[in-house]
């Protein structure tokens, strides 16, 4: 049996972008340089596989260590754990492969994960979920090597106080993780994770000086209605040190 090798296809820019905050519950909000959002739901494998494995997990502590039942229920809990494992990275495979063959975007934008920083809640269901979600690190992996055998590329940038921060004026709100929408004293309501992910178009356009596509993106968000507001630009976050006016 041969197997040919798999060759990486030249990246060429076609000027299209797509920004992705990943999370927890929506493992996906994405926005395109259209304005145009997508979400995909995290189908939590790891909270339908983990009530079982906790059960039997306590079944065995009630045994005696190293005995016949206590032996046999470790195994039990070790194929549960195996087909956890596969079953999320299954669903990863094949999500990360329909992403990248319905987009247009030959640049993906996703932000650098930080399980440290998205885990400082006091709600003990969230701490969970959020180590959980170390597979989200696996997820761009598979996103990046899948990108390159096409032709496009996965760009990681800082995405540090992406969600927090209004994307129209700049102004930062002190949000526990909690807090599902991002609410503005200048008028702008709107999903945290849909907020992140315009913030991190908007600051991998504004720090790469892409401003033909920075332009457009905001022209396309005026369009789409998510800039309604008496605002005469968007805010290009408040960490870039070259600014641009775009009016709107």
């Amino acid at each position: 049996i041969t197997y040919e090798p798999e060759i990486n296809v030249p990246f060429v820019q076609n000027n299209h972008f797509q920004a992705i905050d990943l999370g927890i519950t929506k493992t996906i909000t994405a926005i395109n340089d259209k304005g145009k959002f997508f979400e995909i739901n995290n189908p939590r494998y790891d909270l339908y596989w983990d009530s079982k494995i906790g059960a039997v997990q306590s079944r065995r502590d009630h045994c005696k260590k190293y005995s016949k039942k206590w032996h046999r229920l470790n195994k039990t809990i070790r194929t549960m754990v195996s087909k956890k494992n596969n079953q999320i990275k299954d669903w990863q495979h094949k999500t990360t492969k329909k992403m990248l063959e319905n987009t247009k975007a030959n640049t993906i934008i996703v932000g650098k994960l930080s399980v440290k920083n998205m885990g400082n809640s006091k709600n003990k269901t969230l701490n969970r979920s959020t180590q959980n979600n170390g597979y989200l690190s696996r997820f761009i992996e598979f996103l990046t090597y899948k990108a390159e055998l096409i032709g496009k590329q996965v760009v990681k940038i800082d995405e540090s106080y992406t969600s927090k921060t209004c994307y129209v004026c700049g102004k930062q709100h002190d949000m526990p993780l909690y807090r599902r929408d991002m609410t503005c004293d200048c008028g702008n309501i709107i999903d945290r994770d849909r907020n992140s992910a315009i913030n991190i178009m908007i600051r991998y356009l504004s720090q790469n000086a892409i401003w033909t596509g920075y332009e457009h993106f905001a022209h396309n968000l005026r369009q789409t209605g998510l800039l309604t507001f008496d605002v005469s630009q968007i805010h290009p976050m408040n960490d870039i040190t070259t600014r641009r006016n775009l009016h709107v």
